[in-house]
């Protein structure tokens, strides 16, 4: 049986969204041998009398170096070679509150006190609520207990970890909805390259909130638009967590918002980003709540004459077809998915043409009245 690492010195930083955190996890670790290390305690760390938060996709590295990658099924504990090695955990997840919790809380991971250190940034502002966080057993979700005089605390900490409680503070992930607390789609756009926790909380909250508010049919067109270009830019991310949300978001859009796995059955445009085999072997595309927007049966009853599965094929294709020829961002798109949440619906591709014909005649007619006139008075 292969022993526990022994963790020497640890770091945590949250970014929180709306609904979602992404949570950067360092570990120093110490071992003569080879050992395991397993991050799935302090991730999914809880507050006493809550659930705690959804792994939605995550990746391990040691030294720099990707050796997991996970959906939210899989397991966070990897093998570590012997020596000095730094352990990074990056996980996207989706809850209420999030805690930044030590590993060494658990006691075979420690030789002595370890050194650790926790800040978070989140759009809800600097401040937190101070607790105590208590070890419960290996792969079971830290327990933590907040201190409500304690309220309105920095989101930043230093301390030694010497037993099997700590202090620790919980960030609020407040609602998910995007009318309170949002960024300027230039933000979402610079957080989703960065794979932060703004450009997350577009993807898995603004625009499929968006497709499901939709108030006719050609509004649900147009989002479904939205929701494939942002799917196709974060599919095409270099940060890996960014990359499996925006393929999972792909796969939901080709079932037509009922499902996460894909299978033979899922078409996706040839051409698209391809999922690396370490995303499916992590599970990725299990079929799961976390992070799959399932609006299928709301879009079925609010759009009973919309054919969802053949209109969001056809905005992946589109998306990747505009891609090709106009490489660019997403900002346009939501701009337009927080919008909507305020009422304006959205024109149809088809009113979008006509206006657009009806510019360019406008427009002959006005040059041709400005060369009579002057026609005249040349006359």
């Amino acid at each position: 049986m292969i022993s526990s690492c022994v963790v020497v010195a640890e770091a945590v930083q949250l970014d929180v969204g709306r609904g979602v955190a992404v949570v950067d996890h360092e570990a120093r670790v110490d071992g003569v041998a080879r050992c395991a290390l397993d991050f799935g305690a302090a991730l999914l760390a809880r507050e006493e009398g809550r659930g705690p938060p959804e792994r939605i996709a995550w990746r391990v590295d040691v030294d720099g170096s990707l050796v997991a990658l996970g959906g939210p099924m899989g397991a966070m504990a990897i093998e570590v070679p012997p020596g000095r090695h730094r352990v990074r955990a990056r996980a996207a997840m989706r809850g209420e509150r999030f805690v930044a919790a030590p590993l060494a809380l658990d006691p075979s991971l420690r030789a002595g006190a370890i050194d650790f250190s926790a800040r978070a940034s989140s759009v809800w502002g600097d401040f937190g609520v101070a607790g105590e966080a208590r070890w419960v057993d290996v792969g079971v979700p830290v327990v933590v207990r907040v201190d409500p005089a304690r309220d309105h605390e920095p989101l930043s900490l230093a301390d030694r970890v010497t037993d099997v409680e700590a202090p620790v503070f919980v960030v609020d992930a407040g609602p998910t909805s995007p009318r309170e607390g949002g960024s300027s789609p230039r933000e979402i756009e610079a957080s989703l390259a960065a794979g932060g926790a703004r450009g997350l909380s577009a993807l898995l909250s603004d625009l499929p909130l968006s497709v499901a508010t939709a108030p006719n049919d050609a509004s649900a067109i147009e989002r479904l638009s939205d929701a494939a270009r942002a799917a196709l830019s974060a599919s095409r991310s270099s940060d890996p967590i960014t990359a499996a949300i925006g393929q999972r978001l792909t796969t939901a859009i080709a079932t037509g918002f009922t499902d996460c796995r894909r299978d033979v059955e899922t078409r996706v445009p040839s051409g698209w980003p391809s999922a690396s085999a370490s995303m499916i072997a992590g599970g990725i595309f299990e079929d799961a709540e976390a992070g799959c927007p399932r609006l299928g049966d709301l879009l079925a009853a609010d759009h009973p004459d919309l054919s969802i599965r053949l209109e969001a094929s056809a905005a992946l294709q589109e998306a990747l077809a505009n891609a090709r020829t106009t490489p660019g961002t997403f900002v346009a798109s939501v701009e337009r998915a927080r919008a909507p949440l305020g009422g304006v619906p959205l024109p149809s591709r088809r009113r979008r043409v006509a206006l657009i014909v009806l510019a360019a005649v406008a427009l002959v007619l006005a040059t041709v009245a400005a060369w009579r006139l002057r026609s005249r008075a040349r006359g």
